[in-house]
């Protein structure tokens, strides 16, 4: 699992840098390069360690812990941040619900 996150990671930095290689280097909106690379290996531990646990969850579990994040991120950002989500995040994450039984149902029944 870890060896596909780092296929996925490293194919994503060379697309960056063939298609902008300034805002790769220089970070982006004023971030400095180092602070973004920080963030950057940040976010790939995080992504190592959700696959990690995710694989070892049956997959109707699995699947409801990401069908939740899907929802759960917007509430998230709206309490924890106080940023106002765009609309087209709430239509998109309650579309998603709709069509997958959201948070709500188990579908180990």
């Amino acid at each position: 699992m870890e060896d596909l996150l780092a296929e996925r990671y490293l194919l994503a930095g060379l697309t960056l840098l063939a298609i902008r290689p300034r805002g790769a280097a220089g970070g982006c909106r004023g971030v400095p390069g180092r602070t973004a690379c920080c963030w950057g290996v940040l976010f790939g531990v995080g992504q190592a360690a959700q696959a990690v646990a995710l694989d070892s969850l049956p997959s109707a579990v699995s699947g409801f812990a990401v069908g939740c994040s899907v929802i759960i991120t917007p509430i998230l950002t709206l309490v924890l941040y106080r940023q106002r989500v765009a609309r087209r995040i709430w239509v998109g994450g309650g579309a998603r619900a709709g069509r997958h039984g959201g948070c709500s149902r188990s579908s180990a029944a």
